[in-house]
């Protein structure tokens, strides 16, 4: 795990989320990264690891930041601004991002909206949105937002619905039950590594995608990826 410290004291929390298709794994800098595109939040500041960084995680911070000066062995400085004091968890909003309207209609469109503030897409320029909504057991809603988040080596992405999932992970909160994708160039639908990982990690999921001449489309992920691999298979 990794927490984001950023300049209005928020935390914005990074996990690792393992995958069956072991190149598909998020570790915790990719997912923080990701987590602080999606949620729009403050400037980065500082950078804690649960294990002692690495050379991989101060290059990569530095390429992300500009900045990453080691001031113990967990901690990386990201920027000479003054480190604010310590607030609170990054958490998602109990309303929905569209107010009273929670209609797949509305709902795609405001992640197309998400998509075109936040994604970072330097490389494609194929900016994607998803909101997923969590039912917490008490019954309240939380809305979680991801966008697509590139590196210039392409190796280092996470594509909207992953960052979603890898929220919800990081935030301990249940997995989505709906899923709003949005792609602004096109109609879009997630990618294979978007299926697997929705494959594993949220099975019985809805997934709502935007169409521009018709309402969404729902779907599940046993439709987008028959016959997918398990990762339980690995534990036997």
């Amino acid at each position: 795990a990794c927490a984001l410290l950023t300049a209005d004291g928020t935390v914005v929390p990074g996990v690792r989320v393992e995958n069956g298709s072991y190149g598909l794994t998020c570790d915790a800098l990719l997912g923080v990264r990701s987590a602080h595109a999606s949620t729009g939040s403050a400037a980065p500041i500082a950078l804690a690891f649960a294990h002692p960084h690495t050379e991989s995680n101060r290059l990569i911070a530095r390429a992300w930041t500009g900045r990453a000066e080691a001031y113990d062995e967990h901690v990386l400085l990201l920027s000479n601004d003054p480190i604010p004091p310590l607030g609170d968890w990054w958490a998602p909003q109990p309303t929905p991002p569209t107010g009273d309207d929670t209609s797949p209609d509305a709902l795609c469109d405001h992640a197309m909206s998400l998509a075109s503030e936040r994604a970072i897409v330097s490389e494609s320029d194929f900016p994607v949105g998803c909101w997923g909504e969590s039912v917490a057991a008490d019954g309240t809603a939380y809305w979680i937002p991801g966008v697509n988040v590139e590196s210039s080596d392409w190796s280092r992405i996470l594509c909207a619905e992953r960052a979603v999932i890898h929220l919800a992970h990081a935030l301990s909160l249940p997995m989505p039950d709906r899923f709003y994708l949005a792609c602004v160039r096109v109609d879009g639908s997630p990618c294979g590594a978007c299926r697997q990982w929705l494959t594993e990690h949220a099975v019985s999921a809805e997934i709502w995608m935007h169409r521009r001449n018709g309402t969404p489309t729902l779907t599940h992920p046993p439709a987008l990826l028959p016959g997918a691999f398990d990762a339980v298979s690995l534990r036997i």
